[in-house]
């Protein structure tokens, strides 16, 4: 990937607070959508590179099925409105785009046991 792009001022801290939710999610799922968020918007790339950061995207995927589980948008007998409600029409596209997307790069890099398992 490119290198040599200069970090952004605030990434350091942004990337701090990140990891500081992360180790609160465990206990409180209710804050794994957010964290899963916040991991796809700024911790996609490896730093200064054009290289996914997999183990990044890996986690955020991780954590999406987890906000999924945890607000019951897993639940085939869920009501429509409960559906939307609980934010589920947003949760589910980001699980399969995350998860699709991993499998993809662990593909591209011929690692085909990674790319099975996440596909």
């Amino acid at each position: 990937g490119a290198s040599g792009r200069p970090q952004h001022a605030l990434m350091p801290a942004i990337k701090a607070e990140i990891a500081e939710f992360r180790g609160k999610a465990q206990a409180m799922p209710a804050l794994a959508l957010a964290v899963s968020m916040a991991r796809y918007h700024f911790a996609w790339y490896r730093d200064g590179t054009s290289d996914m950061d997999v183990e990044s995207v890996e986690d955020a995927a991780n954590l999406m099925y987890a906000s999924i589980q945890f607000s019951g948008c897993g639940r085939p007998d869920l009501s429509i409105d409960a559906f939307f409600q609980r934010m589920c029409n947003a949760r589910w596209p980001y699980a399969v785009m995350l998860y699709s997307e991993l499998g993809r790069e662990f593909a591209a890099r011929y690692l085909t046991d990674q790319a099975a398992t996440i596909l």
